[in-house]
């Protein structure tokens, strides 16, 4: 199941040379190894080099999410992480632990924890790919399909990816209805972490429904704003909200408002935008629908589906 599911688009994409590089996950693979992907020698070596045959950078995701930070700490997660394969150590945020990385992995070399061959091995794939992707030839086919604006793939995948909870009462909702939209900015922490501007997204859904009121909420809204929200909502109301939340605990002080909103409106439509999770948190929806992403795409998909027009 691992190797059909997990690794087949991985196996695809290299063999098609479309992949210069790999990013780590801090997740465990039980019938693999007992470490998270990103500090294990047997993913990133053996699988990902020697049977998969990437030669490109593996680079780690953020080793400042609690998975690294808190369990293995900062210093162990660089050198093991490094050890196991991985060629660029990615600290997303914080100076002090940025340095205590580098020192972690200076100290490392030099006491030989981490072999030189390694050192030499990764600065020379980061060299290659470094002039690979300055080469003026150089064309990055797969992304300019994936990501091309108007591209049939990006709106085939955002519609596969469309999944309806278990919820599903209150659609689908006949088109052209009226609703209040509410929205949750996402909370940026890195570059590119708001997919769709909240204007883009009202011009989406106003394609599908009519648009009373909308409303643009932050995860860290007080609460006497959210307290004046519930009086605009009535049992006449179709609700439609998107959440942006990474993780399952960002939404949770929003929870008790979110689901007062749900309860008092006469159909309720929650749309999970980035990870899934709060199609689980928020229960009281009448329907949820979780879209893994919040690009224009992703968003026309679920209005699709609540309308009707997406099996």
């Amino acid at each position: 199941m691992f190797r059909s599911a997990h690794l087949f688009p991985f196996e695809k994409l290299i063999g098609e040379g479309h992949l210069d590089f790999l990013m780590t996950a801090h997740i465990v693979y039980p019938s693999i190894d007992d470490k998270p992907a990103t500090l294990s020698r047997k993913i990133l070596t053996t699988i990902a080099r020697e049977e998969l045959g990437f030669t490109g950078v593996i680079i780690t995701d953020c080793l400042e999410m609690d998975a690294m930070k808190k369990i293995y700490g900062i210093e162990r997660a660089t050198v093991d992480a490094f050890n196991a394969g991985a060629d660029m150590i990615l600290l997303s945020h914080t100076p002090e632990l940025q340095r205590r990385a580098i020192e972690a992995l200076k100290g490392a070399v030099e006491d030989g924890t981490i072999p030189m061959r390694r050192v030499k091995e990764s600065l020379l794939r980061i060299e290659e790919t470094r002039e690979k992707l300055s080469h003026p030839d150089y064309r990055a086919g797969f992304s300019q399909v994936l990501f091309a604006p108007d591209d049939l793939l990006q709106k085939t995948l955002a519609e596969k990816s469309v999944v309806i909870g278990r919820n599903g009462g209150d659609i689908p909702l006949e088109k052209n209805s009226a609703i209040v939209l509410v929205e949750l900015s996402p909370t940026v922490t890195g570059l590119n972490e708001v997919e769709v501007s909240s204007s883009e997204t009202r011009r989406i859904v106003s394609r599908f429904f009519k648009i009373e009121r909308s409303y643009a909420l932050g995860y860290d809204t007080p609460p006497d704003k959210l307290v004046a929200l519930e009086e605009l909502v009535n049992s006449s109301t179709s609700l439609v909200v998107i959440t942006a939340s990474r993780g399952s605990e960002q939404i949770k002080p929003l929870k008790e408002t979110l689901e007062k909103l749900a309860l008092k409106s006469g159909k309720s439509i929650l749309i999970s935008g980035r990870d899934p999770y709060d199609t689980c948190t928020l229960e009281a929806f009448g329907a949820s629908l979780a879209t893994f992403g919040l690009l224009p795409g992703s968003i026309e998909a679920a209005c699709m589906a609540i309308c009707g027009e997406l099996k």
